[in-house]
């Protein structure tokens, strides 16, 4: 894995004979390689990010392969230091290509010859959405610890939107605001309140639960759905009752997250997500959210799936989290190859789903029939075993980051917040986090599903 650009530490100081007065002699850069390395930082950066939350990448690929390259290209831009910030980077960062502006900002925040911060944090206040998340990104990302003490002012004092943006930062690093959230939920700025409803997760006593009941309530969709997730991670009840209304109430517009949180709650009764296979607004949703039940009442009702040429291989990936079963070899579809002279259909849409193996419907039916019998129907399997810590554990080194993103997500609901890795941030983070997760003293372990903590449900999955 490559290392941050940032990290490399000074050479001691030593006695230098010497230099005779006269005007600083400075290496020759190579212009055209600079510009090289820009474009490959921008384009490993877009990679780096899909990668983060894939279903074809474990965390060590991601690791040796976008994230090495993106990291050596920016290296390449800070050791030129003060002549490449001025003359490539600070244009990038104000410039119409906004692939350009996250390995711009990350460069200029990581600059040993001289201190471009200001112009970084003043993109915050610029008007467009786009750029001020690549800076966003960069400023959650870059290992400098004075980088909190510049957006605690900005959350107390800038605009609704330089606001949300330090916000979005804070939250990521965990670093409390000191503010209150509710007052911020007041706004009138939609940005602002997502941004608090999502910092709500990790700062609890920086809300009032009742701000929260306010936003569940509420009629715009994704602020819902954020504070439901915040909701469930605090162990909040109204969160978990208007998430199974969600669930339940077929409405297309915002219910795959529901879905999803509903499917990693533990909740026994999985009916309302394969109620929803009827439906094709739905449907994408309802096999990815199944695939995270564990329950062998949901491998059935994906297998009739494998074979359909919208949603198979997502059916085939809810089989595998479930089953353990690889979708490779015999049961998987032979890959489509390139015959000279044919004329190849029109390529669709390239996805996240598009990378996964297509099933062979037949083998993986028939290998269900004989090995359905393994798992416990009463209990939650994942990769076909029985659902604990360790084998959680052992998921998160081996999955694909998507699985990871969920594992993650999972893992925060069911310890009420005690546990939030950051599936966003550097691999090598990541991989201390999960390590972290089996320390005796990581926090509370023993958390049974959502719905069995208030006596609502049946007993779920649970934590041991």
């Amino acid at each position: 894995m490559g290392t941050d650009p940032t990290n490399r530490q000074p050479p001691p100081a030593q006695s230098q004979p010497s230099v005779p007065a006269g005007p600083r002699w400075e290496f020759p850069i190579r212009w055209d390689i600079v510009e090289e390395h820009l474009d490959e930082a921008g384009f490993h950066h877009r990679q780096w990010e899909r990668a983060l939350d894939d279903p074809d990448y474990t965390l060590e690929e991601v690791a040796e392969g976008p994230e090495e390259r993106m990291l050596a290209n920016i290296d390449g831009l800070v050791v030129h230091g003060r002549r490449v910030a001025e003359k490539t980077l600070l244009p990038a960062l104000a410039g119409d290509d906004l692939d350009l502006v996250f390995p711009a900002a990350y460069a200029l925040l990581a600059s040993e010859d001289g201190d471009f911060t200001d112009p970084v944090i003043a993109v915050l206040e610029s008007d467009e959405p786009e750029r001020v998340a690549e800076v966003v990104r960069a400023l959650e990302l870059v290992p400098r610890e004075d980088i909190a003490s510049r957006m605690l002012p900005l959350v107390a004092e800038g605009t609704p939107l330089v606001k949300a943006a330090a916000l979005r930062v804070l939250g990521f690093r965990r670093i409390d605001p000191g503010v209150r959230l509710d007052a911020l939920l007041a706004s009138d700025e939609p940005e602002l309140r997502k941004a608090a409803l999502w910092a709500a997760r990790f700062f609890r006593h920086r809300l009032d639960p009742r701000q929260l009941e306010f936003a569940l309530r509420g009629e715009e969709v994704e602020e819902r759905n954020i504070a439901i997730e915040t909701g469930l991670i605090l162990g909040d009840k109204t969160a978990w009752a208007v998430c199974q209304e969600v669930v339940r109430g077929g409405e297309a517009e915002g219910w795959d997250r529901p879905a999803l949180l509903y499917a990693l709650s533990g909740e026994a009764d999985i009916q309302p997500l394969i109620a929803a296979l009827g439906d094709e607004a739905r449907r994408k949703g309802a096999l990815f959210a199944l695939g995270f039940t564990g329950r062998v009442e949901a491998v059935d009702a994906v297998v009739p799936w494998l074979g359909d040429e919208e949603c198979g291989r997502l059916a085939g990936e809810a089989f595998s989290g479930i089953t353990g079963l690889v979708i490779e070899k015999k049961f998987a579809k032979a890959a489509k190859g390139w015959k000279p002279g044919v004329v190849e259909e029109e390529e669709e849409e390239h996805t996240a789903e598009s990378d996964l193996p297509e099933p062979e419907p037949k083998a993986v039916s028939e290998w269900w029939l004989g090995s359905k019998k393994r798992l416990d129907s009463a209990r939650k399997s994942v990769q076909g075993k029985s659902f604990n810590l360790e084998e959680v554990s052992s998921a998160f080194a081996v999955c694909s980051t998507r699985k990871r993103t969920a594992l993650a997500l999972e893992l925060a609901v069911r310890a009420r917040g005690f546990q939030q890795l950051e599936m966003r941030a550097w691999t090598h983070q990541q991989e201390a986090q999960t390590r972290s997760m089996c320390r005796p003293d990581a926090g509370p372990h023993r958390t049974g599903s959502v719905a069995s903590s208030r006596g609502e449900g049946k007993t779920g999955a649970r934590l041991s």
